[in-house]
């Protein structure tokens, strides 16, 4: 998820309110008969050189446009457009055709996110979010609606999906068959990108301010960052990249400030983690890059990419998106 786009996501949404018309909006979420294949499958992603970054792979070959790369279960999710409408497209992690899991309608979706066999979005207009089952045919769920408080952001905990309102708020709605939803914490700002790790919450907004809740009232723990990616969360800290310091940053979880772990990263884009690592892209080396969660030198996995940007791992892998080429690369990762 790019919170650039996002934040032109949140004043389409606020800008528009009920000027919106619902009427013929093909969103309902029904899940079409699974398309054939779209690009060829990938072989076996041999690894570079001691001295020199491996060699990526094209996974996918067309994904002009795509966004919202994540890894879910044993496939590879990502949003792109069709002639007709936004689509949910999954790939296996070893390649193979691409299939069409959801169709989105005209609207590029806010945010999504996963959590079991569901996935949950938010609408491009009318403040709603949706919940649409993986495992069964039907139509999508509506879970929240409401014009006047949009959602923002979506983040998926142990037990409940956590949204963030246009009005600043954050909304939980829990998971399983009787999703109530329910209000946990109001501050200032607009909530961009939010982490949960029950019981702690985390959440940064459009203004620059990072929060916690862990039950009771919101506390700020930074102001004046930039979150340019998701927030990550571990056992032990809170991890974003911050475009304008052009830093990999980190928080410890019961700190008041963060400190950066990878500096002098021009133009970063995605990040993921894994129990040891931060990965991450940036665009203005073209490059795919790691820094261990200690402090340690930035290593180049891949070099001479074309615009990387949203990244995920699975296994022994990693995959990005190449915006400017429109394909999604894969890598296997050497560990030390």
């Amino acid at each position: 998820m790019r919170t650039g786009s996002l934040l032109l996501g949140i004043a389409l949404l606020v800008g528009c309110g009920d000027n919106l018309d619902l009427d013929g909006e093909p969103d309902t979420g029904e899940r079409p008969a699974a398309r054939g294949e779209e690009t060829g499958g990938a072989g076996r992603v041999e690894p570079g050189g001691e001295q020199a970054p491996a060699q990526a792979e094209v996974l996918v070959k067309d994904a002009l446009g795509a966004s919202d790369l994540q890894v879910a279960g044993d496939r590879i999710y990502f949003v792109a457009k069709s002639d007709l409408a936004w689509e949910l497209r999954w790939v296996r992690p070893t390649g193979g055709p691409v299939m069409t899991a959801l169709d989105f309608g005209d609207l590029r979706p806010v945010d999504v996110v996963f959590a079991g066999d569901d996935v949950y979005w938010i609408a491009g207009r009318g403040g709603r979010v949706l919940r649409t089952s993986m495992a069964t045919t039907g139509p999508s769920e509506v879970l929240y609606a409401d014009r006047g408080a949009p959602p923002t952001a979506l983040a998926v905990g142990k037990k409940a999906v956590y949204l963030g309102l246009a009005d600043g708020c954050v909304r939980r709605i829990w998971l399983g068959e009787d999703p109530a939803v329910e209000r946990i914490a109001c501050t200032a700002g607009t909530p961009v990108v939010i982490a949960a790790d029950e019981p702690d919450v985390y959440w940064g907004t459009a203004e620059g301010a990072l929060f916690h809740w862990d039950g009771g009232a919101a506390d700020k723990r930074i102001s004046g960052e930039s979150f340019d990616s998701r927030l990550a969360i571990d056992g032990g800290s809170v991890y974003w990249l911050n475009a304008h310091a052009r830093a990999v940053q980190v928080m410890e979880r019961d700190a008041h400030g963060a400190k950066p772990l990878a500096t002098a990263q021009y133009a970063p884009v995605g990040m993921a983690m894994d129990a040891s690592w931060i990965y991450f892209t940036t665009w203005s080396d073209e490059s795919v890059k790691r820094v261990a969660k200690v402090e340690s030198p930035v290593e180049v996995l891949a070099d001479q990419q074309a615009e990387p940007a949203d990244i995920a791992l699975h296994g022994d892998r990693a995959y990005w998106l190449n915006e400017g080429q429109g394909t999604i690369m894969a890598l296997q990762i050497q560990q030390p």
